[in-house]
């Protein structure tokens, strides 16, 4: 099991847009490659989900789920 890699942007990569569409509140309007120090319009089982979905292996420790969002989503 790796961590995903430092940097790595996966959101719009490889998880189907319509799949992030689908994880944002339906007055929301999200851009995954505009990061800020603002909280994400994802719920907390949408940030789990694309960490996950982010591993090649489609399996991640909580530790490296943490990790994943901490690196992706600098509000957390």
């Amino acid at each position: 099991m790796s961590a995903p890699e430092p940097g790595s942007t996966l959101p719009e990569g490889n998880i189907p847009s319509f799949y992030l569409q689908s994880l944002l509140p339906p007055h929301a309007t999200a851009s995954p490659a505009s990061k800020s120090d603002l909280k994400p319009p994802y719920s907390y089982i949408g940030l789990i989900s694309m960490a996950i979905l982010s591993n090649p292996e489609r399996k991640m420790l909580l530790s490296q789920i943490y990790n994943w969002i901490a690196m992706e989503y600098p509000y957390f």
